[in-house]
């Protein structure tokens, strides 16, 4: 099994913060399945093709956000998410959580994992006998995926907008 894990909003707590910051894992068989799946909606939704050549929630279209769902559906996965703006504690909620569906390799979107943290997160995948990839959505689409699923659940909480939320299954918040 496989784990891609992404956030959304920010773990600040001035008044310019989110009120939420969200901890999404997208625990999935194959991560192929998450790859086809991006390249085919990039291929064929994406009129504006970014420089980066990734797909990402905030910036793409509702007709993009769509396809992202309606596709997701086809496949079987579970989601998991907390909400915490305690970033260490959120992760380490989320892998406990994981490792019980024998998730083996974790991809983990390296926005949030400054140096100094990294030792510390792959120490907690080794106690948990996981494997940590940290890379970048641009090159890792099942990540891309992954903000899809992340940016909905953060909307639901922090605008209060469950358009795609609602259509997103098996999805489970950790306490």
């Amino acid at each position: 099994m496989y784990a891609f894990i992404d956030e959304s909003g920010d773990t600040g707590k001035s008044k310019k913060s989110s009120k939420n910051f969200v901890i999404v894992a997208i625990v999935v068989e194959s991560n192929v399945k998450l790859e086809r799946l991006a390249k085919k909606v990039y291929k064929t939704k994406v009129l504006n093709k970014h420089k980066s050549n990734q797909l990402h929630a905030a910036k793409d279209t509702e007709k993009v956000r769509d396809a992202i769902i309606n596709n997701l559906n086809k496949i079987e996965y579970s989601v998991f998410y907390t909400n915490n703006k305690d970033y260490f504690k959120s992760l380490v909620k989320v892998l406990n959580k994981i490792k019980d569906f024998d998730v083996k390799e974790v991809h983990l979107a390296s926005r949030n994992t400054k140096d100094f943290s990294k030792k510390k997160i792959l120490e907690t995948a080794l106690d948990l006998d996981m494997k940590i990839i940290i890379s970048s959505p641009p090159n890792d689409k099942g990540l891309q995926i992954a903000d899809f699923i992340s940016w909905s659940i953060f909307r639901s909480l922090e605008h209060k907008d469950g358009k795609y939320i609602k259509e997103i299954k098996n999805v489970t918040y950790i306490k």
